[in-house]
């Protein structure tokens, strides 16, 4: 199966310059926790995350109307291609431990996202355990016991 078959592609992109707080306002009305920061064409630069707006902004009391997306956003995107195998992108989730992936166009514009939970959709129960804990075994070093 190919990226392009899973993915989610409606998807809400923010620009550079957009206050968090407008970011914050999407991620709140899409119940979504991640959003891509594009340039004009499209084109990823890094994305903003339920957990960069806690961490970089909400922490350290920054105002939501004037701090920017480009201040606190991730600028490491891991991607794959829109036609890729959908095993590309579970690759590069295990290997970046990352839960949602970018689906870019040959062009490089983003196609959409691929999140863990569309591959429990698709892959069998087993496969789609595994994948998803190499990907949170990164949650799982912090947990105190």
């Amino acid at each position: 199966m190919r990226c392009s078959h899973l993915m989610e592609t409606d998807v809400r992109v923010c620009g550079l310059d957009d206050c968090v707080g407008d970011v914050a306002r999407v991620m709140r009305d899409r119940d979504i926790g991640f959003v891509p920061v594009c340039d004009a064409l499209g084109r990823p630069l890094g994305v903003v995350t339920d957990r960069d707006l806690a961490i970089r902004v909400v922490a350290t009391g920054r105002p939501l109307d004037t701090t920017r997306a480009s201040e606190v956003m991730t600028p490491l995107v891991i991607t794959c291609g829109a036609n890729d195998e959908l095993e590309v992108a579970e690759q590069l989730m295990v290997a970046h431990q990352k839960a949602r992936i970018l689906c870019l166009w040959p062009d490089g514009r983003v196609a959409g996202i691929i999140s863990l939970a569309d591959l429990f959709e698709v892959e069998t129960s087993e496969r789609a355990c595994r994948i998803y804990r190499a990907v949170a075994s990164r949650e799982a070093m912090f947990v105190m016991v």
